[in-house]
């Protein structure tokens, strides 16, 4: 990734700053305080924004927001895989609550990407971002000590040459307690801050004071003589005002005169109307209306009610269709006991018919044996005697029973011919005679009920017609007889009677309303005399229009509320300017001094604070991975890349199992500490690219180096120059940060292509 150019609009000290970045290495130098590290806090918000309130890095969100503003604005432009980027960022802090806005857009589609630039474009958080790239003042001494194990440690574990993992949690402690307290609201910063607010507002208050009294004193005059002229013009429009609330008095006066004639009219539009259909002392209302109305109806549906019953009586008479026959047979069935007894007497007579002629037949049978004995026995004797007359008797008896049994059969034969049916179908016929009979009396019984229902409307009819015209000669002179005539006719007096209700409720009303506004206005204006009302208006009463009342009161209320604001401003003038020239005793620049001298205290405890309290758990966890694991691949890269800067003199560097760093040259390996500063930071600063390659791959953020050359010889610095120029030719783009020239005559002597930007 590269750093194309940066557009800080506000940041920190630094305002309207342009800076273009060289596609490799960047020296941006100036004196102390030009804005350098500003410039590298700069890069940082626009790739992550604002550290929290209570980070690590929490003194570089103070250092960053606009010391007058309190805001943080700008762009920055990049490029990644052959793509370009533009990032825009602002930030507004207002009390304890930071706003911020980000917008991140493909530079040339315009498309924009809902993510933070940082995570984005690297892959990375914040964190790893600001322990990785930054590389502030390496301060090898500090490093460099008897246990030079702990100083790898700390890099690889912390990406922060000033952090020991062995001692930075009671550090820590200790800072908390005296630089910062666990809620936040103590320590040396916390009270250097508190100043610093209190210092920039009483800065401001003195500034503006300043400025305030001279402007406020020209806008007091100003308005002064704005005032004096609304003035004038109220009176002008409150007196108009006046004239025109008299006049319409008087049109009240002339529109209450009005009321009371229509108000006559109404009511002998009223009496006129009553008088129209009054008859004979009785006036119609609505419940006349409506009792037309309902005998009307009740006519009507009796009328309809008397047709429908008249034609079903018609029709119930036309449709008797009984057999006479089978009813009369019913009727004989019925007074013989029913069907059950009358069957009953047909087979009890058809039994007897049937024993008399069987014991007849036995009777005359009974003779031939007789016979043969007589002819057995051949001659007359008792015997023979005895058998022929009992033979005789025998054959008597046997007649006489046979023609008993005759004369019961025709007795049966005659019961059953009644009903003309062979004996086996005598009960069924006799069920339909029975239920032929039982027809007949239901329609007789139809008919009778059907007659009364019709007799009964006939009567309603004529109870219904009698009242209905009862209640039209009430109001009518005659009354028809024909029904419908008279339906019509109540109908259409109802609709009358109606109508002359609604007018007469009209009026009522209208004479009820006008009656309450005549004596509303009566006692309304009785306050006023109209005669000397007339004599004090001048105005035409005919030219008082609504759009002339709301055009004066219009004109009046707006005088009226300007010369309110007017007044009110013109009184707090008043009293600023006054208050103004009593307190200008200070000057803004004496206390601008003090604020930077408190600045550059804040500024110095806010580094120290956050070099010692970094990510002290993340530290402890990779400490011990990396000791272990990733500890020899960095070491093994970072000699590498020492070897490249030194042109071969120091071969590799290794790390031992206990992270003792030592450098071969010549042939011999020798641990750091017997090697000069200048080597040892050399060192470190490959450590630091390792780190860069092992965390982002192939595609690098830029290499920030903020004063990283200090602490080398000029011999040395020309070779690490050279260096880091190969670097950011082959790998990524380099920015130093110094306040020396020796960087910049270095490139010229070496002919480095370097690009140069003077703060």
């Amino acid at each position: 990734m590269k750093i194309l150019e940066l557009n800080i609009v506000e940041f920190g000290c630094l305002c309207n700053k342009k800076i273009t970045l060289g596609d490799t290495l960047n020296i941006i130098s100036g004196n102390n305080e030009s804005g350098k590290s500003t410039v590298m806090l700069f890069i940082r918000f626009m790739l992550y924004g604002l550290p929290a309130r209570r980070s690590a890095r929490a003194s570089d969100r103070e250092r960053s927001l606009n010391w007058e503003s309190k805001r943080a604005a700008g762009t920055m432009l990049i490029e990644l895989d052959g793509k370009k980027y533009l990032i825009e960022r602002r930030a507004a802090s207002s009390g304890t609550k930071l706003n911020e806005s980000l917008k991140l857009t493909d530079f040339v589609t315009g498309e924009e990407i809902k993510e933070q630039p940082g995570e984005f474009l690297l892959g990375v958080p914040s964190e790893v971002f600001d322990n990785s790239c930054f590389i502030a003042q390496m301060k090898a001494r500090d490093i460099n000590r008897a246990d030079t194990a702990s100083a790898i440690e700390n890099m690889l574990a912390s990406a922060d040459e000033s952090i020991d993992v062995s001692e930075v949690v009671d550090r820590l402690d200790k800072v908390r307690k005296e630089y910062k307290h666990n809620r936040g609201d103590g320590g040396r910063l916390y009270d250097t801050e508190q100043k610093i607010k209190e210092l920039r507002i009483k800065e401001r208050s003195l500034t503006e004071k300043y400025t305030s009294y001279a402007e406020q004193s020209a806008e007091l005059a100003r308005k002064s003589a704005t005032l004096e002229q609304i003035n004038e013009s109220l009176k002008k429009s409150k007196a108009k005002a006046a004239e025109i609330e008299k006049g319409q008095i008087l049109l009240r006066f002339a529109a209450l005169d009005k009321k009371k004639a229509e108000l006559e009219g109404k009511k002998s539009d009223q009496e006129a109307l009553v008088a129209s259909v009054t008859k004979e002392g009785f006036t119609p209302d609505v419940s006349y209306a409506s009792d037309l109305r309902g005998s009307a109806r009740d006519l009507k549906e009796s009328m309809y009610k008397n047709s429908t019953l008249s034609n079903e009586y018609r029709k119930a008479c036309e449709s008797a269709t009984v057999d006479t026959h089978l009813c009369e047979l019913g009727e004989r069935i019925e007074n013989a006991g029913g069907k059950a007894n009358y069957l009953a007497n047909a087979i009890k007579k058809s039994s007897q018919s049937k024993t008399f002629k069987a014991i007849g037949g036995v009777c005359i049978g009974l003779c031939v044996p007789t016979a043969l004995g007589i002819i057995a026995l051949r001659s007359i004797t008792v015997a023979a005697i005895v058998l022929a007359a009992l033979a005789a008797v025998l054959i008597a008896a046997g007649v006489a029973l046979v023609a008993s049994g005759a004369k019961a059969t025709k007795a049966v034969n005659e019961e059953l011919s009644e009903l003309g049916v062979p004996f086996s179908e005598a009960d069924t016929y006799a069920d339909k005679c029975l239920a032929e009979l039982s027809k007949k009396r239901n329609h007789e019984q139809t008919l009778v009920a059907k007659k009364a229902l019709l007799q009964s409307a006939v009567e309603d009819v004529e109870r219904y017609r009698q009242r209905l015209s009862e209640l039209i000669l009430k109001t009518a002179t005659e009354a028809t007889t024909d029904s419908d005539e008279m339906i019509a006719a109540a109908i259409s007096q109802a609709r009358a009677t109606e109508e002359f209700c609604q007018k007469y409720s009209d009026l009522s009303g209208d004479i009820r309303t006008l009656d309450a506004v005549i004596k509303n206005e009566n006692s309304t204006l009785a306050a006023y005399d109209k005669d000397e009302l007339r004599q004090s208006v001048s105005i035409d009463l005919s030219t008082i229009t609504p759009q002339l009342i709301a055009s004066v009161k219009k004109a009046y209320d707006f005088d009226e509320q300007r010369f309110s604001v007017l007044a009110v401003q013109v009184n707090q003038l008043r009293e600023n300017v006054a208050a103004l020239r009593g307190g200008l005793s200070l000057t803004p620049t004496e206390i601008a001094d003090e604020i930077r001298e408190l600045e550059k205290k804040l500024e110095r405890d806010g580094a120290y604070y956050s070099a010692l309290a970094l990510a002290k758990t993340h530290i402890e966890a990779a400490s011990i991975a990396m000791s272990g694991n990733v500890t020899p691949q960095i070491s093994r890269q970072a000699g590498e890349l020492l070897s490249i800067l030194s042109d071969g003199k120091h071969a590799f560097m290794q790390t031992t199992k206990n992270l003792d760093l030592s450098i071969e040259q010549d042939g011999f390996t020798a641990n750091i500490e017997q090697f000069s500063g200048g080597t040892q930071d050399a060192a470190y600063i490959c450590l630091r690219i390792a780190l860069m390659l092992r965390l982002f791959g192939t595609e690098l953020p830029p290499l920030l180096l903020d004063e990283s050359l200090c602490q080398m010889d000029d011999t040395r610095a020309k070779n690490m120059l050279t260096a880091l120029s190969k670097i950011a030719e082959t790998t990524t783009q380099c920015i130093i940060f110094t306040c020396h020239s020796r960087e910049k005559t270095a490139c010229a002597d070496l002919g480095i292509d370097v690009t140069l930007i003077e703060m």
